[in-house]
């Protein structure tokens, strides 16, 4: 996260949706990589409390449709103005959480993927 002057925020959503970091199944630690953590997520978002306008910049391949529809119901709870910008790719659950903005923005070139509706 980035706080900028006049109490605007940047947060950078980039990664794999999880509920919580994956663990090696061999080495017993935290596979590394970027990901999207809900539990982070959530202790992240909750220090914003004070913010003006929070913008969320995206570049996700999607994962976990439960934390994707969490931090999605998280950011639209917020008081802030929010914008959501794709600025790679937001698919499967990352497509979600980008629709969550006030405000949303795909940027040159970027990419959403929607899954078709099942049931």
């Amino acid at each position: 996260m980035k706080n900028d002057a006049g109490n605007k925020v940047d947060v950078n959503l980039y990664g794999e949706v999880v509920e919580s970091v994956p663990i090696d199944w061999w080495t017993g630690e935290k596979v590394e990589g970027l990901f999207i953590e809900l539990k982070q997520f959530l202790s992240d978002i909750d220090s914003l409390s004070g913010a003006d306008e929070v913008t969320f910049h995206i570049n996700s391949m999607g994962g976990d449709v439960e934390a994707g529809i969490a931090i999605y119901n998280k950011i639209t709870a917020m008081e802030a103005k929010t914008t959501t910008i794709v600025e790679g790719l937001a698919a499967s659950a990352a497509s979600i959480i980008a629709q969550a903005g006030d405000t949303r923005i795909m940027g040159t070139g970027s990419q959403m993927m929607i899954h078709g509706a099942s049931i």
